[in-house]
């Protein structure tokens, strides 16, 4: 078995802080358009995606902060993401048709049509989006299990070393 030194370790340790911090920026970018997005693509009038895109922005966006500001201590809140992205790709489905739902609920959009391509952009906004929350999430939590193992390891190692 090949000995490290504390200097690979270390290393480790801030690839970790790292991959952690950037995939969490990125997943609270997310959440930032995920608040907007109802506004700039115009769904605002569709309750169930405008309110799902809210709450599930909102959560992320807090999530991520935590993790930002301490990414060695709350690197485990990204499952918590991988489930929201997850929500996030099957929300129109358990939330009704968004066709149906555009078509019924947003009165304000007097063209059907119109409506009917509207709701499509948010239920593909939501898939793409959580496609990749949920990829940066795994990344996340992949980082922060191998900083876990790399502590434990040369925790380990410096009790050999010390023997």
């Amino acid at each position: 078995m090949q000995r490290r030194n504390a200097g690979d370790f270390a290393m480790n340790r801030e690839h970790a802080i790292r991959t952690v911090r950037w995939t969490s920026g990125s997943i609270l970018l997310a959440g930032i358009w995920l608040v907007g997005a109802p506004f700039a693509f115009g769904y605002a009038a569709l309750p169930g995606a405008f309110w799902n895109d809210i709450f599930i922005g909102i959560a992320l966006v807090v999530l991520t902060l935590f993790r930002i500001g301490a990414p060695l201590r709350y690197w485990e809140l990204a499952r918590i993401d991988a489930i929201l992205g997850v929500w996030l790709m099957f929300a129109a489905f358990v939330l009704g048709d968004a066709a149906e739902e555009a078509t019924t609920g947003a009165a304000a959009m007097a063209d059907g049509t119109l409506a009917a391509v509207v709701a499509e952009i948010a239920y593909l906004n939501d898939v793409i989006l959580g496609i990749g929350v949920l990829v940066l999430a795994v990344w996340g939590v992949t980082a922060g299990r191998l900083r876990g193992t790399a502590l434990a390891i040369s925790a380990r190692q410096a009790a050999d070393l010390a023997a």
